[in-house]
């Protein structure tokens, strides 16, 4: 294990990486080694403690001495600190920040520039298995995804006289939530004779849908017209996620 040969080689006392998760700006630790709290999952905000810092500013290393008594701190650690003297650095793989690996040791320990060294070349190894984690994983799930594919396939383009369009456009949502592995999928189709506007027509899960929501949109690019009538208008493939999505100008705002 990393985390283990990076405790052995800076002769410290524990350590952990953060993975970073891109879509939702946030660090999540899921390594940890020789901690005497279960840590595993402690979410981290961009900005928040050593990990956030180094994603936040781009820090290349960073060190402190004395974490209990640090201001910038991260909150979950305020009460019950399971740090005392820390060095982090980041984890990056084809110039993309993946982490944060970080070592721990006893209080008032001064880390020299050979063991900034030593940890980046850990990390550079981190970067690797993160990655490998990721085409396994992203492998296992293609193989899901066309096994369920092909199981969804004769329900929506077979026995078209045995089922209604509104059941196959149930099985259309249910699938694509399946396979782009979302909570939600909805499907709009243009109102008949009212080319300008298109209608909620099938949702998952089957549950009311959010009823902030209207049914019917208007085919429009204009800023807080909402992102389906944005995407309708471009005629084209939309992609964003995390601060980029949050603040698109098509984003509908909620009244104050």
């Amino acid at each position: 294990k990393i985390t283990a040969a990076a405790v052995n080689l800076l002769g410290a006392r524990s350590s952990g990486i953060y993975e970073y998760q891109r879509s939702r700006d946030i660090l999540t630790l899921v390594a940890d080694y020789n901690h005497s709290l279960q840590l595993p999952g402690q979410l981290i905000q961009r900005g928040e403690g050593m990990a956030g810092r180094i994603l936040d500013q781009k820090l290349p290393v960073l060190a402190v001495a004395d974490y209990p008594n640090w201001d910038g701190r991260a909150a979950a650690y305020r009460e019950n600190c399971p740090f005392d003297s820390v060095i982090a650095v980041p984890i990056t793989w084809q110039k993309q920040f993946k982490g944060v690996l970080y070592v721990d040791s006893d209080a008032g320990r001064i880390y020299s520039a050979d063991d900034s060294y030593s940890l980046q070349l850990l990390a550079d190894h981190a970067a690797i298995a993160l990655n490998n984690a990721h085409l396994m994983a992203e492998q296992s799930h293609y193989h899901d995804q066309l096994a369920h594919l092909a199981e969804a396939s004769p329900h929506i383009m077979g026995h078209l006289d045995g089922m209604s369009q509104q059941e196959r456009l149930n099985v259309i949502a249910r699938t694509a939530a399946y396979l782009l592995r979302a909570e939600t999928s909805r499907v709009f189709l243009l109102i008949p004779g009212h080319p300008e506007r298109l209608q909620r027509t099938a949702f998952y899960p089957p549950s009311s849908p959010d009823a902030s929501l209207p049914d019917i949109f208007a085919i429009d690019s204009f800023p807080g017209g909402g992102l389906t009538s944005y995407i309708a208008a471009r005629q084209s493939i939309f992609r964003a996620h995390g601060s980029q999505l949050r603040r698109h100008p098509a984003i509908r705002h909620k009244a104050k």
